[in-house]
């Protein structure tokens, strides 16, 4: 940690958080905000909850003072029922409904075989070449 970051200007802080402190100090002092968009209700679904967690990041943004589009919003995949790397048409529907609501990057995990994480290496190759250029 010493002694400190040497880049000018420094690496974009990033939090995770959903609660309201974690909320707070990203609002106040970070330039990113993470969720991995997970609820203890198995019922409710990653949307619903990223959706709402947008909302009170959006107030809590308010209530700091700061523009709400100054802040770069990351969804962290791979924790949730959905499976957006299934297929290419999956991914677009699965990403476009995130960027509609605010989130401005989308990090999936590398397809790992015999893993939570395990999906298929074409289908994933096919979404890093052509699936952003579908949103």
């Amino acid at each position: 940690m010493l002694p400190g970051t040497l880049q000018q200007p420094r690496p974009p802080f990033y939090i995770a958080a959903n609660g309201a402190r974690g909320m707070y100090l990203a609002a106040h002092f970070g330039q990113g905000w993470v969720t991995l968009g997970r609820s203890p209700d198995e019922n409710e679904s990653c949307f619903d909850v990223v959706g709402s967690q947008m909302d009170r990041l959006n107030r809590t943004l308010a209530e700091a003072g700061r523009d709400s589009h100054e802040m770069e919003r990351v969804l962290l995949d791979g924790f949730s029922s959905e499976r957006p790397l299934d297929s290419l048409s999956q991914f677009v529907d699965w990403a476009g409904r995130f960027q509609e609501i605010g989130i401005t990057e989308l990090v999936v995990h590398w397809p790992e075989p015999n893993s939570l994480f395990e999906s298929d290496m074409g289908v994933f190759e096919l979404i890093a070449t052509e699936g952003l250029g579908q949103l």
